[in-house]
């Protein structure tokens, strides 16, 4: 029996979907008539566009160690500094440990701490069961982009976003390498039928599947947390006392369980505050001397999105710069002004600007244009 077909749709009532807006939504997927804030959610769904997603691997295999091995050193895995973070085991392969990594961005992580809820989701980390036997490939149509999920049997998760318009789906599986060419693609086009599917199967999952999800470990100083995490125990402990207790009669046992699992949850969560304490001060000195960390483009990727803009367009590139995310071109150009437009149009491409004074060309009488701008961290550009 799965205890949270029980009490999943009370816990997905009325909960809160964060991506590049915050809206309100039912158990149905639709919106509700109310402002997404202020407010306190039990439940909190985080789209896309609210965190960074990675595999990592580790020589250790102990839960705790692997989060403070992040803790101590969070730019070797995610490009930005966040206070929230998940990590779920997918399992260890050659002496290794694998986990899924999931980074909230510190401006949701400020929504977060207002919402004080029971459980923060990322939606692609919500798509393993814990007992599926088959890969699965999904695709949501969003208002402005597309989001393609992977899971493996283990359940590991890797997912991508594409422009809206775009069907990268075969980028995406070629991508995959040899488990992602058999693998069928389910598109849902409505929000409606994605929350529905996705809820569905979270309803036939376990509790130990949706633990590195529960907000008992505080994510930064800040106590609200830690507070949310406390009425999250009590929540779960009394409801799961009555579902056994009707069901079996046996609601004096379950609740000894219950209070062993309370006192291991609690002796975890002042093991993770120690280690907090005792690493905060390196953890500082790290992200200082490290800086941000310089994601890397695939430039074939890139050459050819930038053969695809500016082809037919009388452009002439002299020289093409890529360092770290930052993007230099040279050339010459009829209407420099409009290849300025062309590059600022592209949501993934920010802080587009000439970096010398226009010049003409005495042999064509075109302009000489020297442009800069950079490509935002996990941009889907096109394999």
């Amino acid at each position: 029996m799965k205890i949270f077909n029980i009490w999943m749709p009370w816990l997905f009532s009325r909960f809160l979907y964060l991506d590049k807006t915050a809206v309100v939504m039912d158990r149905n997927g639709k919106e509700l008539p109310e402002p997404a804030l202020p407010g306190r959610y039990r439940t909190v769904l985080l789209g896309k566009h609210t965190y960074f997603e990675t595999i990592a691997e580790f020589t250790f295999s102990d839960l705790k160690e692997i989060i403070a091995a992040i803790r101590l050193c969070p730019a070797d895995y995610s490009p930005f500094h966040t206070d929230l973070f998940f990590v779920r085991r997918i399992g260890r392969q050659q002496d290794k440990t694998q986990v899924n990594l999931w980074f909230v961005r510190p401006e949701a992580c400020d929504i977060i701490r207002r919402a004080h809820p029971w459980f923060v989701f990322p939606e692609t980390g919500l798509w393993f069961t814990g007992s599926q036997k088959t890969a699965r490939c999904l695709r949501l149509e969003k208002k402005d982009s597309a989001l393609m999920v992977h899971v493996d049997t283990d359940g590991a998760v890797c997912s991508a976003m594409t422009l809206p318009g775009r069907d990268g789906s075969q980028s995406f599986l070629r991508g995959l390498g040899p488990q992602g060419q058999d693998c069928p693609m389910e598109t849902f086009s409505a929000p409606g039928a994605y929350i529905q599917a996705l809820l569905a199967t979270v309803s036939g999952t376990g509790p130990l599947v949706l633990k590195p999800f529960l907000q008992v470990r505080p994510a930064s100083g800040d106590g609200a947390l830690v507070r949310a995490g406390l009425w999250t125990l009590t929540g779960i402990a009394l409801l799961l006392v009555l579902s056994f207790g009707i069901r079996s009669g046996m609601a004096a046992y379950v609740l000894q369980e219950l209070k062993q699992t309370n006192q291991a949850l609690t002796q975890d969560l002042g093991d993770v505050l120690e280690r907090e304490a005792k690493t905060r001060a390196i953890e500082n000195q790290i992200r200082i001397l490290s800086g941000p960390v310089v994601s890397y483009l695939p430039r074939t990727a890139l050459f050819n999105q930038m053969y695809d803009l500016l082809s037919g367009k009388d452009i002439v590139i002299r020289r093409l710069t890529v360092t770290g995310n930052r993007v230099e071109l040279q050339g010459l150009s009829n209407r420099a002004s409009a290849l300025l437009d062309t590059l600022a149009a592209v949501p993934g491409f920010q802080d587009v600007l000439l970096t010398q004074a226009l010049k003409k060309d005495t042999r064509t009488g075109q302009d000489i244009f020297s442009i800069s701008f950079h490509v935002v961290p996990e941009y889907p550009v096109e394999q």
